[in-house]
């Protein structure tokens, strides 16, 4: 019982000032790609606890090989939004209940042999970690929680229990959304 007031209280007392003229953390960031009329474009959504979302698009090219490499010139899209008080208390939760989750980094010898496209490739979760309910601060650093799950990637980050698992996909399908309605009219247009 404890624990849920501390989490109530975490939650209800983040920070939500207009301004950013304070310490601002970064609480999360979900890298993904999406395909545009310019081919794949990665996108990077970072969700911060004065409640912005600040959006970035880079064109990757029309070809899915070594797509880090391969990074169009193109200038990218940049927006960032201040998100409504409900958006912004879903997700503080949703980093909360993940904050403290054990990672569990595992690695495959053998790899199944299809294609992958940047869409399946590039799909990282980075919460804000160790989170201290005495001092309701974040003690951690930004880390990895959950990566592309496909059979074709060798090294594989997800949490311990399949619970955190559902939490940390319903987190990135949210920042996702959210991403996609700041910059996804402006993506394949430049």
């Amino acid at each position: 019982m404890k624990i849920v007031i501390s989490f109530i209280v975490a939650l209800l007392t983040l920070p939500q000032a207009e301004a950013r003229s304070y310490a601002v953390l970064d609480l999360t960031k979900y890298e993904f790609a999406v395909s545009s009329e310019k081919g794949y474009e990665e996108v990077t959504a970072t969700f911060s606890s004065d409640g912005f979302l600040t959006v970035q698009a880079q064109v990757l090219g029309q070809s899915h090989t070594l797509h880090q490499s391969m990074k169009d010139q193109t200038a990218g899209v940049s927006a960032e939004k201040r998100l409504d008080s409900r958006n912004s208390q879903i997700i503080k939760g949703m980093v909360l209940r993940l904050a403290n989750a054990k990672i569990v980094e595992s690695f495959s010898e053998i790899v199944c042999k299809i294609a992958i496209t940047p869409e399946t490739s590039v799909d990282h979760l980075h919460v804000l970690r160790d989170f201290n309910y005495e001092t309701q601060n974040f003690e951690g650093s930004m880390k990895l929680i959950k990566g592309p799950t496909s059979c074709a990637i060798a090294h594989h980050v997800s949490l311990e229990h399949d619970f955190q698992n559902d939490w940390a996909n319903q987190l990135k399908t949210t920042l996702k959304v959210l991403a996609l309605e700041t910059v996804g009219d402006q993506l394949g247009k430049r």
